[in-house]
């Protein structure tokens, strides 16, 4: 499974190239909130190659591959809102500020998305706690890895950092959907 999280950016494209032809982008601002995070988050930033079919009669894209990771039974990209499955595709949404906008690869129904959480800023030298739920129902989880550090039954692992710096990690289990990048200052 693979996970792309995308920032809501402010960019706007006034078409998109597909190999069905070329569709313009006239859906504002349903598309400034979905689409542009597709071209810019992942095009720009991290020069991942996008593909994607339009479909007329949904008059919305269907993302085909991101990447290396192209649909194919039974894994396929699916648009997920705050952890929650979207059953329209990003023409036909508005995300809002803060929302956490994933596309993600090969989830199913129960597939549990890591959400780490902590403090953004902590003492160098000092233990720190940082928890992981899943982002879908709130349950603690068990057994994710952090910084190399196992959590405990009630999701939770204590970590200390012996260098002032800024520092980005994220929560991994088998079977589930990352976490996002949590990043903190030690000072």
């Amino acid at each position: 499974m693979s996970l792309r999280q995308l920032p809501v950016k402010a960019v706007i494209a006034a078409m998109v190239v597909t190999e069905t032809g070329i569709h313009a982008l006239d859906q504002l601002p349903r598309l400034r909130s979905m689409m542009p995070p597709c071209r810019a988050g992942l095009g720009a930033r991290q020069h991942h190659h996008i593909d994607a079919t339009y479909n007329q009669g949904f008059n919305d894209f269907f993302i085909t591959r991101i990447g290396t990771d192209a649909n194919a039974r039974p894994n396929y990209w699916t648009l997920y809102i705050d952890y929650q499955f979207q059953q329209r595709g990003g023409c036909q949404l508005i995300a809002k500020p803060g929302q956490r906008v994933l596309w993600v690869f090969g989830a199913s129904e129960n597939t549990p998305f890591l959400d780490l959480h902590g403090p953004t800023t902590v003492r160098r030298n000092q233990s720190t706690t940082f928890g992981v739920i899943n982002g879908r129902n709130g349950e603690p989880i068990e057994g994710a890895t952090v910084r190399g550090q196992q959590t405990t039954a009630n999701g939770q692992v204590q970590l200390t950092f012996d260098t002032a710096g800024n520092f980005s990690f994220k929560a991994t289990r088998n079977g589930t959907i990352r976490s996002p990048a949590l990043n903190i200052l030690v000072v």
